[in-house]
């Protein structure tokens, strides 16, 4: 019965990370996006 929790809460927590590691990329994507906007717009 105790090991049942952990493992619920390892799950979480891996999924917690994986949103985590989603928004920064889609972070990271969205200022490349906006900086090749600029330059296309600048050239």
């Amino acid at each position: 019965m105790k090991a049942r929790p952990a493992t619920l809460r390892r799950l979480q927590s891996k999924k917690g990370c994986q949103r985590k590691a989603l928004a920064a990329l889609e972070f990271t994507l969205d200022i490349s996006n906006r900086a090749y906007r600029a330059a296309a717009d600048g050239a």
